[in-house]
């Protein structure tokens, strides 16, 4: 356990450089080599009829019945240390809702505070993606992990990251469509409310 810990604090400075440098081409709205273009590949604009699927009781996506395997961290891979997102990565408002009632996940909002603070999920917890370079040792390695990030973009930084530093790729989902698609399934928002004590 201890060894396997150092070996990720070791791995983490090589790839929080290698995040820090994609995110920051992503924001800038530049393409890296060796990557796919910013709007095509998948993720939350595309239509909830996904393909693929699992058997596996681990599969958040329960109404995904296709009947198709998982095949892991997608079709192929890109030249950089960025890994694409698998589109059974990629879970309704409704099985997020579902995952968390039955307690099968950890939630994390990687929005900015201020972003969380407006609007946010009862029982999400905020880690700022500027932040999970630094923290990503307070995450579960061995439990369901649901991102809601604040585009497809941050999404998969988060995924490269934590599939970078050993994280179980088959393990990491994010919400489709973000907070937008958990409020558009009428499904309940808090709001932190600040005291003037």
């Amino acid at each position: 356990m201890l060894r396997k810990r150092a070996n990720r604090q070791m791995v983490v400075l090589e790839v929080l450089v290698a995040t820090l440098v994609l995110a920051a081409l992503l924001l800038c709205g530049c393409n890296p080599a060796g990557t796919q273009g910013t709007g095509g590949g998948g993720g939350a604009g595309q239509s909830s009829g996904q393909t693929g699927g699992t058997a596996q009781s681990t599969q958040p996506d329960d109404n995904n019945t296709s009947g198709g395997e998982a095949t892991g961290a997608g079709t192929g891979s890109t030249s950089d240390s960025a890994h694409k997102i698998p589109e059974t990565a990629w879970i309704s408002a409704e099985t997020l809702n579902s995952l968390m009632q039955r307690g099968e996940c950890a939630v994390f909002d990687t929005r900015s505070y201020a972003s969380y603070a407006h609007e946010y999920i009862l029982g999400a917890q905020n880690l700022p993606f500027r932040f999970l370079g630094n923290r990503f040792l307070e995450l579960p390695d061995h439990k369901t992990l649901v991102f809601i990030c604040s585009d497809e973009a941050e999404a998969q930084a988060v995924f490269s990251l934590l599939v970078d530093t050993g994280f179980d790729p088959s393990l990491i989902y994010f919400l489709k469509g973000g907070i937008q698609s958990w409020a558009a399934a009428a499904l309940p928002l808090e709001e932190v409310i600040e005291s003037s004590c």
